[in-house]
């Protein structure tokens, strides 16, 4: 059995070869000359093509191509990925309006509320994240004593085998009269 764990990333390399790698691993004798007489060779090699089909026959291809696992199995990374991230701006001049803002992200009984104090406490100028891998249907509602309330409803956000899926968005406030 040592030696067929050698040969079995043969087997999807080199289809050609693999029944006379195997013959030459599994049935070769101790004096290497078995190449030289035709008779011996061929006889090898069937024996060689046999064990392939044998193995192969006792394993199953599905085994190594299942649905689950067309490419190979999922690695994950261990870094966490914001679900929602928004860029918010006034509407009129472009420039930041976050400051001063409080986000709300609700998901049914889910409510995560951020208090924007400025860039001073973290905040990467006029962006914020939230919805921390959880995926889920949001409304989103930013309030500024500023600006007239901002309201996004029914954000999708989806997640894949590792990860959410981050949604990008852009929240240009309207000034208060």
């Amino acid at each position: 059995m040592r030696h067929i764990s050698v040969i079995l990333p043969v087997l999807t390399r080199t289809q050609t070869s693999v029944g006379i790698h195997l013959a030459r691993l599994l049935c070769a004798d101790r004096d290497k000359h078995w190449m030289k007489h035709p008779m011996k060779r061929r006889k090898r090699l069937f024996i060689g093509i046999g064990v392939t089909i044998a193995l192969l026959g006792g394993v199953g291809c599905s085994d190594f191509l299942s649905d689950d696992f067309p490419t190979g199995p999922i690695v994950c990374t261990m870094d966490m990925r914001a679900g929602i991230v928004i860029t918010v701006t006034d509407k009129t001049t472009g420039e930041e309006a976050l400051t001063g803002s409080t986000i709300a992200l609700q998901d049914d009984n889910y409510v995560e509320t951020i208090h924007a104090a400025g860039t001073a406490h973290g905040w990467s100028g006029n962006r914020v994240s939230g919805a921390w891998e959880r995926k889920g249907n949001y409304d989103i509602t930013i309030t500024n004593p500023n600006y007239l309330t901002w309201i996004r409803r029914n954000v999708l956000v989806t997640a894949d085998e590792c990860h959410v899926k981050t949604v990008q968005l852009v929240a240009k406030l309207n000034l208060r009269n």
